[in-house]
């Protein structure tokens, strides 16, 4: 269960910023996808808590436990979160410890720092019976899984010898056999960005360009094309 490089990249995450175009889109799935009702949420890697703030404006009656390994962005996660039913913790997508089992659990931009699919077998036993899980992040359509470290120099982030991950890409074939070889069903449905993204100074960061036919391609400094969906796991 190898991460691909630990991520220290929070810059994108600041308690100020307005919900991304995918947060919204994510909640209009689970709105239209949730054919029963659910009362205990998990976010992992809930960073500042802008999801599950989103979140419990449609379900205020739900509970929320949300974690990630920033223990900066869990302080603003506890501040903005402190009027809701959350519980909010330091933690990895490893080694957190549940005390329950959840109806619904979310993972964005999670799994693409791992270079296998086990954190996914763990997440599923942090699932009640009739759960689903909700993950966005980089799928390749091809039949091809691709693993990518980088080190970001922008304001002197890290260190040369600090490589970091967050760019692994799995095929939607591997996951769906994956997940199917361990008891699961999988349905991607892709994202597709409703206006421009413009080029930051980060250049980790994700921007958007426009083909000859009117479509967006995302790509970062990195100069690596991200194909993003929205992966929704139950069981068979």
């Amino acid at each position: 269960m190898r991460a691909s490089g630990f991520n220290t990249q929070i810059s994108a995450y600041s308690k100020n910023r307005p919900p991304k175009f995918h947060e919204i889109e994510l909640l209009k799935i689970i709105k239209g996808s949730s054919d029963k009702t659910f009362s205990k949420v998990l976010d992992i890697g809930c960073a500042a808590g802008s999801f599950i703030s989103l979140m419990s404006k449609e379900y205020p009656s739900c509970s929320y436990t949300g974690f990630d390994i920033s223990s900066k962005l869990i302080e603003e996660a506890k501040i903005r979160l402190n009027s809701i039913n959350a519980n909010m913790y330091i933690a990895d997508a490893l080694t957190f410890e549940p005390e329950k089992k959840y109806d619904l659990i979310i993972a964005s931009g999670v799994l693409s720092i791992f270079e296998d699919l086990k954190p996914l077998e763990l997440w599923t036993k942090w699932l009640e019976e009739y759960g689903r899980i909700y993950i966005f992040g980089r799928f390749n359509s091809k039949d091809i899984d691709t693993i990518v470290r980088f080190r970001n120099h922008h304001q002197n982030q890290v260190k040369d010898s600090e490589w970091q991950g967050g760019l692994t890409s799995f095929s939607i074939k591997y996951v769906t056999e994956y997940l199917s070889d361990i008891g699961f069903k999988s349905k991607f449905i892709p994202f597709i960005y409703p206006e421009k993204l413009p080029i930051t100074d980060d250049p980790v960061r994700t921007y958007s360009v426009e083909t000859i036919d009117n479509k967006k391609l995302i790509l970062n400094g990195a100069n690596i094309i991200a194909e993003q969906y929205f992966l929704i796991i139950n069981k068979k």
